[in-house]
């Protein structure tokens, strides 16, 4: 016997006797549209496997017939509540609950006005006025000495609040600080001044914004 017909013939005998569907049994199914009994899917409503009912057609097309009428809609709905139930997901409008909550790292998109000013006389010289009822948070400040003498200045809300970055500049220099993420700000209807030791010639640019208590 030619090696090729041997093995033809082992291949013959697998095929029917090694628990594989022959060919024609194959085609017996897809020519009368059933589904091969062994097919299972996961029914989501019964938390089971049960036999899928459908068909099949040429080319191994299949319809199932017997998935839950709600997949997947309801029970995504019903399962994203329950890990924001037990798992601390919240939603923007969700209030947090009593005590102590980790939230992470949130950045906050907002637009804040710019205000230059010079300051020349010893004292205070106010850099911005804050609307009644609101606070001012400053996000950015940047000063810097352009007269010729040393003078000691400092950023305090309110004529008489407690001085803040204070230093003594000399002529030709300044300091810049980023509070960006620090929240500094004064009361309601607080305004924010320079304060200079002495006459000279200051100019201050800040960043901030209106915010209401």
């Amino acid at each position: 016997m030619a090696i090729e017909d041997e093995l033809g013939e082992k291949i013959d005998i697998y095929k029917n006797t090694a628990g594989l569907l022959k060919e024609e049994t194959i085609q017996g199914l897809i020519d009368s549209g059933a589904l091969i009994s062994g097919n299972y899917i996961w029914n989501i409503d019964s938390l089971a496997w049960e036999k899928a009912t459908g068909s099949i057609t040429e080319g191994g097309k299949v319809s199932i017939l017997n998935f839950p009428a709600n997949y997947p809609d309801s029970d995504v709905a019903s399962l994203l509540t329950s890990i924001k139930n037990t798992d601390g997901i919240k939603k923007i409008t969700d209030s947090l609950p009593a005590g102590t909550n980790t939230i992470g790292d949130i950045t906050i998109s907002q637009t804040s006005t710019p205000n230059s000013i010079t300051a020349t006389a010893s004292g205070t010289t106010i850099i911005h006025t804050t609307t009644a009822g609101k606070q001012y948070r400053l996000k950015f400040i940047n000063v810097f000495n352009s007269g010729s003498a040393t003078i000691t200045v400092d950023i305090r809300f309110t004529t008489t609040g407690t001085a803040r970055f204070k230093c003594a500049l000399s002529a030709n220099t300044g300091f810049v600080f980023n509070l960006i993420g620090c929240n500094w700000q004064g009361g309601t209807a607080e305004s924010l001044y320079i304060n200079l030791s002495g006459t000279g010639t200051v100019e201050v640019s800040v960043f901030g914004e209106e915010i209401t208590p």
